[in-house]
């Protein structure tokens, strides 16, 4: 039967079954690499616990365990801590560099594991590059909106830390 001879009624139903397959499809390639990704950490940590590992395979697994243990080692910390140090370290940090730090100590975004706090640098552009760099080498830049107020050039930075575990 030809598309032309369907009923408005028939297309209508067809429409929508396209989207919802539409919509099944765009879930599975947004979602699933995710999924997948956290299964298997979750399946590596197991095996790594009960050591049900083929021989060939350990190095590899390994390796990859102690990336993403490192990596959470270094982006976690004890949340109360960190907020209250964080303006000294900022200070540390960016003191041989000529910008203006503009600081207020209150909760931004809205995820329970992630603890985040913005900042504003104020300066010249390559100035604010060079502090840029050394934040970056000591704290998890989460984003950057750099922005031109009252003819200065500002840099918003949200800084970012996963909360222990033991918290």
């Amino acid at each position: 039967m030809l598309f032309k001879d369907w009923t408005y009624r028939r297309k209508n139903r067809a429409l929508l079954a396209l989207v919802l397959l539409l919509l099944l499809l765009s879930w599975y390639l947004a979602f699933g690499k995710t999924y997948r990704l956290i299964a298997g950490y979750r399946e590596l940590s197991k095996g790594m616990a009960g050591d049900q590992l083929d021989a060939v395979h350990v190095p590899v697994l390994k390796g990859r365990v102690s990336v993403q243990d490192s990596l959470l080692d270094r982006y976690s910390a004890d949340s109360t801590q960190w907020i209250s140090r964080l303006l000294v370290e900022v200070g540390e940090v960016l003191d041989s560099y000529p910008v203006g730090v503009s600081f207020e100590n209150k909760a931004v975004g809205s995820t329970t594991d992630i603890v985040e706090r913005e900042l504003v640098l104020q300066g010249s552009f390559s100035v604010l590059q060079q502090a840029l760099e050394a934040l970056e080498e000591r704290f998890f830049i989460k984003s950057i909106q750099a922005y031109v107020e009252k003819e200065q050039l500002r840099y918003k930075v949200k800084l970012a830390t996963v909360k222990a575990v033991r918290e």
